[in-house]
């Protein structure tokens, strides 16, 4: 009982951490293709619609916006922008799934009604390059007012370390500690 003690209060700990929710893009040239795809969740709480707006589906790199469009008008929310992800101009797209907007003037678009749950999409350039496209290979950030994040990964995917990562580690040395001390 007593060593199973210790775990269960790291456990508690974990499951006490705030659930951080996160929008992840991800960048690739697919075949002949360049494939913006993004996958997560974004949490809406402390933020206000500024409106509504209409789009295409593009990205511009010179800016930072890549418009995941759909039909119809997006309510627009004030989350700073990406940074800019090379010198390249406007390219249209095709894009599928869930509608997901990020602007250039420190705007990110939703489908109106969106409550904060999983989305997930594609934006492809058909016969484009990333060189072609102007695009330069990195990661790039955004961070909500709220904490919430939007990541972009052109190129080799990084893989995010988990948040609750380091907590476990550090559970794991003191309880190697306290076992090492008795």
């Amino acid at each position: 009982m007593e060593r199973i003690r210790p775990l269960a209060v790291a456990g508690a700990l974990m499951a006490a951490l705030p659930a951080q929710s996160a929008i992840v893009i991800d960048a690739a040239e697919v075949g002949p293709d360049v494939v913006f795809s993004y996958t997560g969740s974004f949490d809406l709480s402390g933020l206000t619609a500024t409106g509504a707006v209409n789009n295409n589906e593009l990205i511009d790199p010179s800016t930072g916006a890549i418009l995941f469009a759909g039909a119809g008008p997006f309510d627009a929310y004030e989350v700073p922008s990406l940074e800019v992800f090379g010198p390249g101009g406007t390219a249209i797209g095709t894009a599928t799934g869930d509608t997901f907007n990020v602007y250039t003037s420190d705007i990110v678009g939703f489908a109106v009604g969106y409550a904060g749950g999983p989305i997930s999409g594609d934006l492809t350039l058909s016969g484009e390059t990333f060189a072609s496209l102007g695009v330069l290979e990195g990661t790039y950030a955004s961070v909500a007012f709220n904490g919430e994040t939007i990541t972009l990964y052109i190129g080799a995917v990084v893989v995010p370390l988990p948040a609750a990562l380091p907590l476990l580690a550090g559970a794991l040395f003191g309880l190697g500690a306290l076992r090492r001390r008795r």
